[in-house]
């Protein structure tokens, strides 16, 4: 008899302190988890919206990738055009293997055969470029020289496709050695076919 009035004093005053404590006391709650029905639905709903943004994201990183590697050919020029002037001495920027995707280094070129002076580490140098990408030189020309005035010997134009005008890239390096970089927005549909004609 004791021992169940000490019970129900525990009880109660337990009830009592979690009303002060601002606890509700719940009875008779039954919690139940996801039926496999619904968790199926839930599956294939996820799987529809990932399907859907994948292609996006994928286009996404690709543009941001031509963006990077065009930006990063123009940084490039211009550090080697300054070189060039700073130095006093002429700086080319060449494509690795003679192909601008396998990226590009710069070097002084005081004897002018297009190669490292002897011994010479280069200026700098990129890595090659996402082989989905094509980065091409639309004269074909394998380097650009910048003079110890800044010009350039021979003026260039890269171009970097994508499957929109937007986001396509073209750079040129005139011979007053200024360096331009815009999108191809500007261009009809026929030009832009012409500039890009495999995107």
């Amino acid at each position: 008899m004791c021992a169940d009035w000490i019970l129900m004093y525990s009880r109660n005053h337990a009830a009592h302190a979690n009303r002060q404590l601002g606890f509700i006391e719940t009875r008779g709650c039954q919690q139940s988890g996801f039926s496999l029905l619904e968790l199926i639905v839930v599956i294939t709903i996820a799987s529809i919206l990932i399907g859907l943004a994948i292609p996006s994201m994928r286009s996404y990183l690709q543009d941001a990738q031509r963006a990077q590697i065009s930006t990063g050919l123009y940084l490039a020029l211009n550090q080697a055009r300054s070189e060039a002037v700073s130095r006093n001495v002429e700086i080319v920027v060449k494509a690795n293997g003679g192909d601008w995707n396998n990226g590009w280094l710069a070097f002084e070129d005081r004897d002018g055969n297009g190669s490292p002076d002897g011994g010479q580490e280069p200026l700098f140098e990129s890595d090659p470029i996402n082989d989905s990408l094509q980065f091409e030189e639309d004269g074909g020309a394998a380097l650009v020289r910048f003079t110890s005035s800044g010009r350039t010997t021979a003026p260039a134009e890269f171009t970097l496709c994508s499957a929109q005008p937007h986001n396509s890239r073209r750079l040129n390096a005139e011979l007053s050695g200024r360096l331009t970089l815009t999108d191809l927005s500007n261009l009809t549909e026929s030009q832009f076919n012409a500039a890009c004609p495999s995107s």
